[in-house]
């Protein structure tokens, strides 16, 4: 069956259809025209799938945080705020985040932003594989900082920008022991995982695995051409990605006018229950 439906508090038309394996009851009986009219009455187990019309220009992430109601979002790689100010203006977002970032001066005008903000929490950290400390490189950009190396074998493109100008110590978490602690304090329960990391987004679901599947969905940067020593080849984050239950709803460009050169691309992926369920 098939069917579609339009939802006033979405900014998107909505469709739904419902699948299963149908056992059926019928009544045969015979009008006054002696034409046969058959009633058939369906048990039907079914799943309900739901799907969502992004029109032109429409952001993902309104349908995302809006459709599954996320409550927190983990604002990982937050640099300057970008990401976080992008939500309070342009998605409407009005719920926690939470932004990590270990630079100090970037740590710094956060907290200055956050300070006009009581559902905006800054944590100075750099999310990894491991928790303790680790040196961090800042590059010549600031966007391009990374716990990382910088490479420019595959593309020479950022070279001047992709470049280590000072290398501090950081404090490092795992996600897994970052989501434990954040949640017993703040009790969300349908966040959303944001990765920018430049290099590290990968590493840093792994870190996470059994806290993974809390997460209603991830939006994560996926390397094209790669810019780091620990990049992953966008074939292999969306297949570790799918390994931990997510299924891929959007790409999101991240860097225009490189054409022909594709580098990178965002994706936003979704709990697959959820894609299934609605």
């Amino acid at each position: 069956a098939d069917g579609s439906f339009s939802d006033s508090a979405y900014v998107v038309s909505s469709s739904f259809s419902v699948s299963g394996q149908a056992s059926a009851d019928h009544v045969l009986t015979t009008n006054a025209s002696g034409i046969a009219d058959i009633t058939v009455s369906y048990v039907i187990p079914y799943t309900v799938s739901r799907t969502a019309t992004v029109s032109k220009g429409t952001n993902p992430n309104n349908v995302t945080f809006e459709t599954f109601d996320v409550d927190c979002v983990f604002d990982v790689g937050a640099n300057y705020g970008q990401y976080a100010e992008m939500l309070r203006k342009k998605v409407g977002y009005r719920g926690l985040i939470v932004s990590f970032e270990p630079i100090p001066d970037a740590v710094a005008h956060l907290r200055k932003l956050a300070a006009r903000d009581p559902r905006w929490r800054v944590e100075q950290v750099a999310l990894s594989n491991t928790s303790g400390e680790q040196a961090f490189n800042i590059m010549a950009e600031s966007q391009f900082s990374s716990l990382s190396s910088p490479r420019h074998d595959e593309t020479v493109l950022f070279r001047d920008k992709n470049t280590i100008r000072n290398s501090i110590p950081v404090k490092t978490e795992t996600l897994s022991r970052a989501y434990a602690r954040l949640r017993a304090e703040l009790g969300f329960i349908r966040p959303f995982l944001k990765l920018d990391t430049q290099g590290y987004d990968v590493e840093i679901v792994r870190s996470g695995a059994e806290v993974l599947p809390d997460f209603i969905g991830l939006q994560s940067e996926l390397a094209v051409r790669k810019l780091y020593e620990h990049s992953v080849d966008f074939v292999e984050a969306l297949a570790e990605y799918r390994s931990h239950g997510f299924t891929l709803t959007a790409f999101v460009p991240n860097n225009g006018g490189h054409f022909p050169q594709l580098i990178e691309t965002d994706c936003i992926m979704l709990r697959s229950d959820l894609v299934l369920e609605g």
